[in-house]
C-alpha cells in the first residue's frame, strides 16, 4: 500500500523544487533552468511510478475530454506516416460491412507504439464516405483518470453537441447513449487503450453501442484486442518493410539528390533501419535528428544509440535463467519500445537549453489534448523562455515561432490544425510520454500556508466540465495565495474554459502577474484592480460577456497583447492609447470617431491588429490611423453596417506598408486600390471588385495564399497571366456568383498545389490548370456534376475531392 499522505508530501516537495527553477530573469539564465530540469527527469519518472498516476496531467481531479488528431500542416506528422493501403481498405470494409450483426460493432486496430494506429483511424474517419455515412462523430483519447461516467459524458457531448447534464445517474446516461447510437449513424473512436483493466472502464460504453453505430478501438495490447472484439480478428498494423522505412527516412532526413547514392549513406542504411525496427514514429524522429547534422556525423549518432540500447537491455545470465517463457515474451516486446525511447531521449538531448524548456512544457498539458498555438506562446512568454538575447535582434513572438518550427521539424510536436496560409493553429505532443509534474488534487485542498501555494508561479486550469454554476474555488484559491503575506508570486494565470470563475479585487495583489487568460469563461466583468498589475503583458477576454474594460487598464503600461471580445465598447472604452507598448490588439470594435482618436491613432507600435468598424463616419479616420502603423505585420479589417452586413472600406496608404504580410479585408473596396508589395497571405470578402483583379494580384511576388470569398469579385471573366503569382501555393475561390470563365495562361501559378472552388455555379471548366504540374489537391464543393466530371477528365494527376454542404437559406 502506498501512503497517500507521504506520497502527497513527496510530490509537493518535488514540485516546489521544479518551481524554484523558474526564477526572476535577473537571478538566473535560461541555460541554468534547462540544465536543472534535465536533472529532475529521473526523479519525475520515479514520481510517476510511485504514485501510479499514469500519463495524463490535470489541475482538477476530474479528467478532461480530448479531441482527435487532425493534422493538415505542411510538415505534418501524420501525413508522413506510411500506413499500408491494404489496412485502410480493411478498416473501411469492416466499417461498412453489411453482414455485421448487433454484436459485431467493435473494430479493433492493434500495433506497437508508433505504428500508426491513430493515423489509420483518423485517415478513415476523415474520408468523405465516412463523413457522409455517419451523422455524428466522437473521439476519445483514453485517460487512466477516466471512469465509466466520464466516458459517457464525453461521448454524449460530442455526439449531441449540446449540454449534457453531468448530474444524471450512470444508467440514465447509458440509456441516452444507447438510444442515440441505435437511432442514428454514429462513429466513435477510443484511442490508445492500454490494459484489460482500462477496457473494463469502457464496458459501460461498449454495452451501449450497437445497431448503426460502430466503435473503433486502438490498442497496443493483444489481450485488450481479444477481449474487446470476440467476433472478429483485429486489424494488426505491421512494421514497415526496409524499403518503406528507408523511403520515409530519406524524406524526413531531407537528403540532397546528389547524396542519395553516396557510399557513406549506403553504409549507414542497415544500422539506421535496425535502430528504428520498422517503427514509423522512430524513423520520423531519427530522421529529424539527422537532418540537422552533416552526413559525416551520422555514424556518431547511430553509435550513441547502440550504446544506450546495450546498457538498457542487457540481462545478466542469472536473471535470464529465472525468466519464464511468458516473461521472455514480454521482455521481447519491450525492446522496440525502449529503442523508441532512446531515440526520443537523444533527440531531446540534442536540443538547446531554451528549446528543452519549451518542449518539457508540453508535459503540463493533458495527454493528447489540442493546444492552441496562441495559448502556448503566451505561456512561454510569461515563463521567460522566449525572451530574446540582445544580440539576437528578434522579438519574442518570432523566437517562439522559431522554436516551435524546430520541434515540428524534429517530429517532437505534432500539428493538429493549420490556418489558411499553412501556419500551425493547434498542436500537441504526438503520443510521447513527457514526465508530467502536475498536481492532481483539487485546489480547495491546499491550506494558505502550504509551501506549494506560497511558491506557486503558474496556474493553468483544464477544468472545462462543470458548467452549471460560477466557479468560486478560483477566488478562494487566489485569496489563499495573497492573504499569507499580502501579495502573490503568480506570473501566469490561465483559466480558459473555466465557467464564470469568481475573481475578487485580490487579483490586483498578484504583483508579478504577466499573463491573464480568461477566454471562453463567460465572465461578465473584470475586477478594477486588473489595471494595477505592473508587469501584465497579456490580457485575453475573448469569447466572454465582457463589454467594457475598467478605466484602470490604462495604467498597465507593460501590456503588449490584448484580446478583446468584438463587442461595441465605444461609449465605455477606457483610453488605451496610453498602452504604448501594445504590439497585438485583437477584437477591437469601433462604433464612432472618438475611439479612433483616443485609441488607435496613438498605438504606433502595433504589429498585429484585428478590428471591426460599424461607423461609416469613422472609416476614413481608421484608414489614416492604420497608414501610420509602420510596423504592422498582420491586419484583419472588417467594415459592417448596423445590420451586420458588409459596408464600404477605405484603404488609405496601406500599399506603403513594407512589413505587412497577412491581410484580411471584409467590405466594399474603392474603385482604385492597391496592396502592400510584400504580402504573403491575402483574403478578400464582399469587396465587389468589378474589374479582373488577377493581373494586379499576380504581381505580388511573395503571395503564397489567396482567398477570394463571397462577392469579392463581381465580374464574369478572370485571367491569370503568364509569369503571374510566382509563389502562390494555395488558392480558394468561394461564391463568385457571376464568374463564368477562368483562363490560366502557361507559366502562371507554377507552384500552386492546393485549389478549392466552392459555389461558383456559373463557372465553366477552367482552361490551363492542367499545365500546373505541382497541383495535386483539388476540393470542389457544391459544384455541378458536369463541372466535376469535366474537371476530373482534365486533371488526371490530381486528387479531386467532391463535397456537398448545406446552403444557407
Amino acid at each position: 500500500m502506498v501512503n497517500f499522505q507521504e506520497c502527497h508530501s513527496w510530490k509537493r516537495n518535488l514540485w516546489n523544487k521544479v518551481m524554484s527553477l523558474i526564477p526572476y530573469k535577473s537571478m538566473r539564465g535560461q541555460s541554468d533552468i534547462g540544465d536543472e530540469m534535465e536533472k529532475l527527469i529521473p526523479h519525475a519518472k520515479i514520481l510517476r511510478q510511485h504514485t501510479k498516476l499514469g500519463p495524463t496531467g490535470a489541475t482538477s481531479s476530474r479528467p478532461q475530454p480530448t479531441q482527435p488528431r487532425n493534422s493538415d500542416y505542411l510538415v505534418s506528422y501524420d501525413s508522413d506516416f506510411v500506413v499500408p493501403y491494404d489496412k485502410v481498405d480493411e478498416l473501411v470494409n469492416q466499417l461498412f460491412d453489411p453482414k455485421k450483426g448487433e454484436l459485431d460493432t467493435v473494430i479493433v486496430v492493434t500495433g506497437m507504439a508508433g505504428s500508426g494506429k491513430t493515423v489509420l483511424a483518423k485517415r478513415v474517419c476523415s474520408m468523405k464516405v465516412a463523413e457522409h455515412r455517419f451523422h455524428s462523430h466522437a473521439w476519445v483519447n483514453f485517460s487512466v483518470d477516466y471512469e465509466g461516467k466520464d466516458f459517457l459524458v464525453d461521448i454524449l457531448k460530442q455526439l449531441n453537441r449540446e449540454r449534457v447534464d453531468e448530474n444524471l445517474q450512470d444508467n440514465e446516461l447509458e440509456s441516452m447513449l444507447e438510444s442515440f447510437s441505435k437511432k442514428k449513424h454514429c462513429l466513435i473512436v477510443v484511442d490508445d487503450v492500454r490494459t484489460p483493466y482500462d477496457l473494463d472502464k469502457l464496458s459501460v460504453v461498449l454495452k451501449c453501442i450497437g445497431g448503426r453505430s460502430p466503435l473503433i478501438l486502438t490498442t497496443r495490447s493483444q489481450d485488450v484486442a481479444r477481449a474487446a472484439s470476440r467476433w472478429r480478428n483485429p486489424i494488426s498494423l505491421r512494421r514497415l518493410t526496409d524499403e518503406e522505412g528507408w523511403t520515409l527516412f530519406l524524406k524526413k532526413a531531407r537528403i540532397a539528390e546528389d547524396s542519395l547514392n553516396s557510399p557513406e549513406l549506403i553504409n549507414l542504411q542497415n544500422d539506421i533501419l535496425r535502430q528504428c525496427d520498422g517503427s514509423p514514429w522512430a524513423i520520423l524522429v531519427l530522421g529529424g535528428i539527422l537532418s540537422t547534422k552533416d552526413l559525416s556525423n551520422w555514424r556518431c549518432v547511430i553509435e550513441q544509440l547502440s550504446c544506450m540500447a546495450s546498457r538498457q537491455l542487457s540481462v545478466p545470465p542469472e536473471v535470464q535463467q529465472e525468466l519464464s517463457t511468458t516473461d521472455k515474451e514480454e521482455f521481447s516486446t519491450v525492446i522496440p519500445h525502449a529503442a523508441q525511447e532512446n531515440i526520443l531521449a537523444l533527440s531531446y538531448q540534442d536540443l538547446s537549453s531554451r528549446v528543452k524548456c519549451c518542449f518539457l512544457y508540453f508535459g503540463l498539458f493533458p495527454r493528447a489534448v489540442e493546444i492552441p498555438i496562441r495559448r502556448l506562446f503566451y505561456h512561454w512568454r510569461a515563463e521567460g523562455w522566449v525572451t530574446p538575447l540582445p544580440e539576437e535582434h528578434i522579438d519574442d513572438i518570432d523566437l517562439a515561432w522559431k522554436i516551435l518550427k524546430q520541434l515540428i521539424s524534429r517530429n517532437l510536436i505534432e500539428v493538429e490544425k493549420a490556418g489558411f496560409a499553412g501556419s500551425p493553429k493547434r498542436c500537441q505532443s504526438p503520443g510521447v510520454d513527457i514526465w508530467r509534474l502536475v498536481e492532481y488534487a483539487g485546489i480547495r485542498n491546499y491550506p494558505s500556508l502550504d509551501p506549494y501555494i506560497l511558491s506557486l508561479r503558474s496556474w493553468v486550469s483544464f477544468n472545462t466540465r462543470k458548467r452549471d454554476s460560477p466557479n468560486k474555488e478560483i477566488g478562494l484559491f487566489l485569496n489563499n495565495i495573497v492573504n499569507s503575506r499580502g501579495f502573490g508570486m503568480l506570473i501566469l494565470l490561465d483559466l480558459e474554459h473555466v465557467y464564470k470563475p469568481v475573481l475578487h479585487e485580490t487579483i490586483g495583489k498578484l504583483l508579478l502577474l504577466k499573463s491573464l487568460g480568461l477566454r471562453w469563461t463567460s465572465l461578465d466583468a473584470l475586477p478594477i484592480s486588473v489595471g494595477n498589475l505592473p508587469y501584465l503583458e497579456t490580457l485575453d477576454v475573448k469569447h466572454t460577456n465582457i463589454t467594457n474594460l475598467p478605466n484602470s487598464i490604462g495604467k498597465a503600461k507593460n501590456l503588449r497583447y490584448l484580446y478583446l471580445n468584438d463587442s461595441d465598447m465605444s461609449f465605455r472604452m477606457p483610453n488605451i492609447g496610453y498602452l504604448t507598448n501594445l504590439q497585438s490588439l485583437s477584437g477591437l470594435f469601433i462604433g464612432n470617431k472618438s475611439l479612433v482618436n483616443n485609441c488607435l491613432s496613438k498605438l504606433r507600435g502595433l504589429k498585429k491588429l484585428k478590428l471591426t468598424c460599424s461607423s461609416r463616419s469613422a472609416v476614413r479616420e481608421i484608414a489614416d490611423s492604420i497608414s501610420q502603423l509602420s510596423d504592422l505585420q498582420s491586419l484583419r479589417l472588417r467594415s459592417i453596417d448596423l445590420f451586420d452586413q458588409p459596408s464600404i472600406l477605405e484603404l488609405g496608404a496601406i500599399a506603403e506598408h513594407q512589413k505587412l504580410y497577412d491581410l484580411y479585408l471584409l467590405g466594399q473596396l474603392p474603385r482604385d486600390y492597391s496592396f502592400p508589395p510584400n504580402l504573403k497571405a491575402l483574403t478578400l470578402s464582399a469587396s465587389e471588385i468589378e474589374r479582373d483583379p488577377m493581373h494586379m494580384l499576380g504581381q505580388l511576388r511573395h503571395l503564397n495564399s489567396l482567398r477570394l470569398l463571397g462577392k469579392s469579385y463581381a465580374g464574369q471573366q478572370m485571367t491569370c497571366l503568364c509569369e503571374g503569382f510566382p509563389e502562390l501555393r494555395i488558392l480558394k475561390l468561394w461564391k463568385l456568383e457571376n464568374l463564368e470563365e477562368w483562363i490560366v495562361e502557361e507559366g502562371s501559378m507554377p507552384l500552386l498545389r492546393e485549389l478549392e472552388i466552392r459555389c461558383c455555379n456559373r463557372l465553366q471548366r477552367p482552361e490551363g490548370l492542367q499545365l500546373i504540374i505541382p497541383l495535386k489537391e483539388v476540393i470542389l464543393t457544391n459544384m455541378s456534376d458536369e463541372f466535376v466530371a469535366n474537371f476530373k477528365r482534365v486533371l488526371v494527376n490530381a486528387s479531386v475531392q467532391v463535397s456537398k454542404l448545406p446552403l444557407n437559406p
